[in-house]
């Protein structure tokens, strides 16, 4: 988890002041080193990334996803000093993001940022409304556990701008002024893939700079199903979370914290992460307490010389291909963008909660798998709820196992099946009867994942689950039930 929010904040930190989101993809890992050295040295003029070459799958408004040099400033500047616009005028404001799953975060940066109405974005049609622009989530500092629907995320993104600059140049114009090194890669271009990964898919024409301070809040939610009133939940908890750290100045406004929803966050988890200046980093279990930020400090520290990109205008940041001339490599640079672009899709894994229950009334042992249904046992049942247990998959996949809900009439006890040749036995064998998929557990343990074994109580002719071995210990010599088998593992909670 605490990577997840590394990652994470390193580009959404950034985006919060942006017009855009992105996707990192490992394949770009290499690119970025390689010109690790170049984009920090050439950067390091009062032009910043201006002209430069930009890869929207990498992390969002990071300096290593800006890539070559495309515009010789210098050059243009020669021609005509006015064809580059800067402004020193210091701002600073605040933008909110919130979801109630990482896809749906993003989707949220997306809308407010504005990247599906951005005219350079219509030429690329796989772009337009596509949250693979998301770079937010590397799949490199991400398990396929924490990019799932078990966490919802908030962030408040503090910016302070220092310095504004543009090209008032068309696309046309601007391919008379192309670096050396651009044109010479052009006329050598054998692998357009590469080519991309060395330029990036879009060229840099109105960019902000400075600082930004983000505050990124992540936690589950498990006494809630609905999705809106999730994320009123998560905005909750990002509010109390900012007056705790010394930031009840910065809070949304448009936010009413309800204490009761708040405290249904568990696994809460706070990343700070600052762009420009001098600030506070760092990633905190709110389980164990909460930093102090100086904001003040920080904003007095950001400068242009240590600032970073803040902001990108996506209405002048131009696909890449648009500067190639021969008509041939630039077709082949324009599907290799789609392509590339389309290929870093955020993929969400999609789990349920599982909440055990208790029949009091027909002493068994049994399980719901949404906070709905728990609330549907309680109320119109009477049933007891004992706990929430951790989570299993709403879809199959690698290395999946499914789980049937059973019911043994001559029992009167729910228990599950672990196969649909089990659920026939139980049937025809048994006349048991088959109550319905639930959902997947994994037959292989992975990051963090428990297992699952299955119990027989002969005291209460009920079959039941626990979720370690010293339980299945304890269930033995305290209580003298069976151990029945080990079933897969599930998703820890």
């Amino acid at each position: 988890m605490k990577n997840k929010l590394c990652a994470l904040s390193l580009i959404l930190l950034l985006i919060s002041c942006s017009d855009e989101i992105q996707q990192f993809d490992d394949s770009t890992k290499q690119t970025q080193n390689e010109n690790k050295e170049l984009t920090t040295r050439s950067l390091d003029t009062d032009d910043h990334a201006l002209g430069f070459g930009y890869d929207v799958t990498g992390d969002y408004l990071d300096k290593y996803s800006i890539r070559n040099s495309v515009i010789d400033i210098v050059k243009l500047r020669e021609f005509d000093k006015n064809s580059i616009i800067t402004s020193n005028e210091v701002s600073g404001k605040n933008q909110y993001y919130y979801g109630y799953t990482s896809y749906d975060y993003i989707k949220e940066i997306t809308k407010k940022t504005g990247v599906n109405t951005s005219v350079s974005c219509d030429s690329i049609p796989i772009v337009k409304g596509n949250l693979s622009f998301t770079g937010s989530f590397s799949k490199e500092n991400f398990t396929r556990h924490e990019l799932s629907t078990k966490y919802s995320y908030a962030s408040a993104d503090i910016c302070k701008d220092v310095r504004w600059l543009r090209l008032a140049e068309s696309v046309d114009v601007l391919s008379n002024f192309l670096t050396d090194k651009f044109k010479r890669d052009i006329s050598n271009m054998t692998s357009p893939e590469q080519f991309v990964k060395d330029y990036g898919t879009h060229v840099l024409a109105d960019i902000t700079i400075g600082g930004v301070l983000r505050v990124m809040y992540s936690s589950s939610i498990i006494k809630e199903d609905d999705q809106e009133k999730k994320t009123k939940v998560i905005k909750a908890g990002l509010k109390g979370v900012l007056a705790k750290i010394g930031l009840s100045a910065d809070v949304d406004k448009t936010v009413i914290e309800n204490v009761s929803t708040s405290a249904e966050n568990i696994n809460r988890t706070l990343h700070l992460e600052y762009k420009g200046g001098d600030g506070v980093g760092g990633t905190y279990n709110l389980e164990t307490g909460y930093p102090t930020i100086d904001k003040y400090s920080w904003e007095k520290s950001v400068t242009a010389a240590n600032a970073g990109l803040t902001k990108i205008n996506w209405d002048k940041a131009y696909p890449i291909y648009e500067f190639i001339s021969d008509p041939v490599k630039r077709e082949q640079v324009k599907k290799a963008v789609i392509k590339y672009i389309n290929d870093s899709q955020l993929s969400v894994l999609q789990l349920n909660p599982i909440y055990e229950m208790f029949a009091p009334t027909m002493d068994d042992r049994f399980y719901a798998f949404s906070w709905d249904e728990v609330q549907m046992q309680i109320n119109k049942w009477n049933n007891e709820f004992w706990g929430f247990k951790g989570y299993i998959l709403a879809k199959p996949g690698v290395n999946t196992i499914p789980i049937y809900e059973m019911f043994a009439p001559t029992m009167n006890d729910r228990f599950y099946a672990f196969s649909w040749n089990e659920v026939q036995w139980q049937i025809n064998d048994w006349k048991n009867e088959n109550w319905g998929l639930r959902g997947y557990i994994l037959s292989e343990p992975e990051a963090n994942t428990q297992p699952i074994y299955e119990m027989y109580s002969p005291l209460l002719n009920d079959r039941f689950y626990v979720w370690s071995w010293e339980e299945v210990q304890m269930q033995i010599s305290k209580w003298e039930n069976e151990y029945w088998g080990h079933r897969g593992y599930v998703f820890s909670k």
